[in-house]
């Protein structure tokens, strides 16, 4: 029997490196969430402020439910499902264009990323 090999190309350990950036930066900033209630806008929408990075992330707003477990459940998936669209706009947006053109990325929408552009200094 022939055992198979998985070899990464260079950039590889940079790409694993961003990922594990990446999860650090979302844990750290949950606790912050947890601990800070600035981060709630007046319209009820969240914004994240990542270690990594020089920008602002808005998810926009957490569903909403009556019964406890429901709404546990929504904001769960709703939560998953805006940093896997975050994960993969890191991996393959800002790793192309840069991790600080953008100030402002919002996410709020389903099907699209709308992302504001830093102002440049003169």
């Amino acid at each position: 029997k022939r055992k198979s090999r998985v070899t990464f190309g260079p950039g590889a350990a940079s790409l694993i490196l961003i990922v594990v950036i990446l999860s650090m930066s979302v844990l750290g900033m949950l606790a912050l969430m947890n601990a800070r209630n600035d981060n709630k806008l007046s319209d009820r929408s969240i914004e994240l402020v990542p270690r990594v990075g020089n920008h602002v992330i808005c998810i926009g707003r957490m569903p909403e439910s009556k019964k406890k477990e429901d709404r546990e459940a929504l904001i769960d998936t709703y939560f998953k499902k805006k940093m896997n669209r975050l994960e993969k706009f890191y991996k393959y947006g800002l790793s192309e264009a840069g991790w600080n053109k953008y100030a402002y990325i919002n996410l709020e929408f389903d099907n699209q990323i709308i992302c504001k552009k830093r102002k440049k200094i003169n």
